[in-house]
């Protein structure tokens, strides 16, 4: 088993999360989820600030096109991808849902129909307080992204095996708390994604808790 440190972020989410999040998914289907609805809905810049200081924080210690990254059932969120790719020399991210790829390969391929990250790389560069054009953060962030891959927390092989790494850096957001009912599949999904991380590398993982859609709240309070 490789080691890594772990990086916890427990974020508490308003009962409502969950009512609203139905509506962006068609008979519980995932296959029909809504991923530009959702971008649209919870990552205006004044729903993330207090998120993306963290990233600030996290990503400033590795010195520039260092690591390599995975971000594991990463929806259709780039902001960890945003935040790191100056330090980042290989991206690869992973979700379940179709839609969520799809949504990710299209703002990588500059599809203007995709998501405008814009005003959110503007946001991170003044953060950063670095001369960078948001134009040249937007390449960057396409030039280290190799692939958008289905992976599956529930089967016995969560990732492809090409895709296994390990990696430096392994950030997982929203996912155990979705998919873990119970404490013994908590921990195997830890393990799991452990495994996919170098000795030494970090496992930052983000997860919700006090709501009625956090399914596995007792298995880290």
């Amino acid at each position: 088993m490789r080691l890594a440190s772990i990086l916890c972020w427990s974020l508490k989410v308003t009962p409502s999360y969950g009512q609203k999040m139905t509506t962006l998914i068609s008979n519980g289907d995932y296959d029909q989820f809504d991923a530009k609805c959702y971008l649209q809905n919870y990552f205006e810049l004044t729903a993330v600030g207090a998120k993306l200081h963290k990233y600030v924080s996290i990503f400033s210690q590795f010195p520039d096109n260092s690591i390599t990254m995975l971000n594991y059932g990463g929806g259709p969120d780039l902001l960890p991808l945003l935040y790191a790719a100056h330090k980042v020399k290989r991206y690869v991210h992973a979700d379940y849902a179709p839609n969520n790829l799809r949504e990710v390969e299209k703002w990588t391929k500059g599809d203007p129909s995709a998501f405008d990250w814009q005003g959110h790389v503007s946001h991170c560069l003044g953060l950063e307080s670095k001369g960078q054009s948001v134009e040249c953060r937007e390449k960057r962030m396409r030039d280290v992204t190799k692939a958008a891959i289905h992976c599956d927390m529930t089967a016995e092989q969560i990732i492809p095996t090409e895709y296994q790494g390990p990696y430096d850096y392994v950030i997982c957001s929203g996912v155990l708390d979705s998919v873990c009912k119970s404490a013994e599949s908590f921990n195997t999904a830890v393990k799991r994604l452990s495994d996919l991380v170098k000795d030494g590398g970090y496992l930052h993982i983000e997860m919700s808790y006090g709501t009625e859609d956090s399914k596995c709240s007792g298995c880290y309070e």
